[in-house]
This record gives structure tokens, sequence and C-alpha cells, in this order.
């Protein structure tokens, strides 16, 4: 092997694990970021202790406690994309149950391989906040995810000065702390862009839109379904919430939605006969499931919220963003769209409405129940053991502790 050879090895082991080569090496070689922001983390609910989150100085509370203790624990996060506070690498060196960052960030980079052969360097990672619903909280989030990613750049520069590609996962709330990104920047002199902007069930608000107009993103893709309740739950934060951006809701000077915003509606089928043979029938067919809030982002090892019937278990939605993503790209014709995924027949169909709402189908071969199981085999050794059955015992552990310390006044 070439010494050429050996190098260009070096970095791709590099970067499937997560961790940067330590020896410096100069080159073109395009490097990949992907970035999984988590959402709101609200383990325990109590009204009068929410509607104290509305005050940018945040007093301590029940919610208060049991949150900062919930993010400290490792048992808590074994169903979704969560590590560390702030911009983590996710390894996948080594596997190790209940780590589903690890589990995530595999199922992705398989997808993304398969969709993006062109992408030859890829790296994952975690930015971790509180996860507290409150506008301050994450406009702080946001300016740390900023100073660190400005960091982590700098770093990737000194061994490939070809280009970085950004590419931001934001679930829920997650995806408004990426959207305040352009807040902490020069807008005269920007210090990097972000490649694609990707927003799972994010609740729409006024805050939304400055972030939405901003060129910070050169494309943003706004994933959402109608069987996401809790997205348009939050009352606290903003004066409107809704699941996507509308021309109606925006600022006087911009009268309408820029080109770079795609809105898509997700659904899945468990229809056992093509489209092609039955066209009517797909239109009508009461097989339909829309993805809740927690099947967006969270795996079905969850103790709650996953429905043991839904087409991807135990994948969340958010795990087939590149295949998604290639699908928009060759499919879809306007900015809004449907996109419907029917596993068990392994077809999607694509839907795009233009601005008179005219209809345009188009249908594609795409992932079956066999892909999904064989995606299965590769995760197995990250799932979680005894969560579910220890999970309440866990967290009512978690409660005794946190009333004590705000009993304490620690």
């Amino acid at each position: 092997m070439s010494s050429k050879e050996k190098i260009l090895l070096f970095l791709l082991l590099g970067s499937f694990c997560g961790v940067e080569p330590q020896t410096k090496v100069v080159n073109h070689t395009k490097q990949w970021m992907t970035i999984i922001v988590h959402g709101t983390v609200m383990p325990y609910v109590s009204l009068f202790d929410v509607l104290k989150l509305k005050n940018k100085t945040l007093q301590p509370t029940m919610l208060t406690r049991i949150n900062k203790l919930y993010r400290k624990n490792p048992f808590f996060y074994q169903s979704q994309p969560i590590q560390g506070f702030g911009l983590q690498p996710i390894h996948f060196a080594r596997a190790h149950h209940g780590n589903a960052a690890q589990a995530f960030g595999k199922t992705f980079h398989i997808l993304n391989k398969k969709c993006f052969p062109e992408r030859k360097l890829n790296r994952y990672y975690t930015f971790g906040w509180s996860g507290l619903l409150n506008e301050k909280v994450r406009q702080d989030a946001s300016k740390q995810l900023y100073e660190e990613l400005l960091k982590e750049i700098k770093k990737l520069r000194t061994f490939s000065d070809g280009p970085i590609h950004i590419t931001l996962c934001g679930f829920s709330h997650g995806g408004n702390v990426c959207l305040e990104l352009p807040d902490h920047m020069d807008s005269k002199n920007p210090p990097f862009a972000i490649d694609d902007l990707i927003l799972y069930g994010t609740p729409i608000q006024e805050e939304s839109y400055n972030g939405m107009m901003s060129p910070t993103f050169k494309n943003i893709y706004n994933f959402y379904s109608l069987g996401d309740r809790i997205q348009k739950l939050d009352f606290i934060t903003g004066r409107e919430t809704g699941r996507v951006f509308e021309a109606k809701s925006m600022s006087p000077e911009h009268q309408e939605l820029p080109s770079n915003l795609k809105q898509i509606r997700l659904r899945f089928n468990r229809r056992k006969t093509t489209y092609r043979l039955g066209k009517e029938y797909a239109e009508k067919t009461k097989k339909r499931i829309y993805p809740g809030h927690i099947e967006m982002w969270f795996f079905g090892w969850t103790d709650k919220w996953y429905r043991p019937h839904f087409p991807l278990r135990p994948f969340p939605v958010a795990v087939f963003t590149p295949f998604i993503l290639k699908t928009i790209n060759e499919l879809g014709t306007t900015n809004t769209m449907t996109i419907e995924m029917a596993p068990k027949i392994g077809q999607t169909m694509v839907v795009s409405y233009d601005d008179k709402n005219n209809k345009t189908s188009k249908i594609t071969n795409s992932m079956t129940n066999s892909d999904i199981h064989w995606l299965q085999k590769k995760v197995r050794a990250y799932s979680p053991q005894n969560f579910k059955r220890t999970y309440r015992t866990r967290f009512n552990n978690l409660i005794k502790k946190a009333r004590k310390q705000l009993r304490l006044g620690k």
C-alpha cells in the first residue's frame, strides 16, 4: 500500500470513529459535519413551574432541579441521541448498550454513504444543552453552539484545507436553537455557512422567522407531521406556534418565503398493494400513519409514546434523513410537498404542491421491510438493557433527590 493510500485510509477510519486523526495532514479533502441537536427536556411537568419559565431569570423549581439531575444522568439518554453538554463527537469504535447517539449516528452514516457516496469523510456530533422551555436558555445554547462550532471548524482545518460542509439536525426546540445561530455572527462577514438545516417537529414561532431568512443557511428543510400534537402545544415562549412557516406571518419587508426553504409533510403507509396498481386506493386508504413527536426523534426503546406498530420501529424518522433528502432532490418539483413511505411494498410517493395547490405525484422504489430489518441488526448492539423496567424506579428516585435539594436550598 502506498503512503498516499495509507493516509486516505487513516482519514476515513478517523471520520467513522467521530474523532479526527492526530497526524497533521494538509490536503484538499472535503469534510462533512453532521450535528444533532436535541429538543426540550421536560420529564416533569407542573403548570406552576412551567409558567415560571416565562421569566428571563430562571428560579429554582422542581422542574429546573429535575431537569438538571436528568441531564447529568446518562441512563436517561438511552432512547434519543443525547450525550453530554456542548459539542460532542459520536464515537463508533466500540458499541455500548443504551448509547442512542451511537445507534443514531451509525444508522445515519450507513444511509449517508448509500445515498451520497461522494461524501468520503464524515463526522458526527451531538450538541447538548439544558433543554429547558425558555427562550433565553435557547439563545444562550445557540451562542454556545456557535462558539464551539467555530473552534471545531478551526481544528478540522489543520489537517485539510478543503471545504467543510455542515448539516445541522434540530429536533423540536433544538431547531430553534439552530435557527438563532445567525444572531451571533457578523452578518457582513460570517465565519461559516450551514449547507443544510433540517428541522424535525420544530415549533414555528415568531423567533423562528428571523433565522429562516438568514443567508447563513443555504438550504432549510422543515419536516413535520400531522400526527405531531406536541409541536403545537408550546404556549409559554411564543405568541404563535405552528408546524410550517407562512408568508402571512412574516415581517412587512419580507412578502415571500425564501426559495431555499422546503417544507415537507411526512407520513407512512402500511398498504400491501403497489401505488401503480391502485392509485385511487392510495388516496382513500385508512392505513396511513403520521409520525408523532416522539417517533420523529426517539428510538422505540423509549418507555412511552412510540407505537408498537410504527413502520420504522425501532428507528426514529430522523435517522432516515439522507434517504429523504435524496428523494426530495430527485423527485420534488416545488418547495411544498408530502412524502409518503410504504416499506411493505418498497415504494415512496412524493406529492409536490404549487402555489395554487395543484398536485404532481411521483413514485420511486425505496426501502423495504427487509432493509429495515437489516438496519435493525446493525443497531442491536446499542439497544438498552432493562431500560423500560427500571425507568420508573430511577425517575422516582430522581424526583426524591430533587425535592430534597429544593428543601435544603441547594
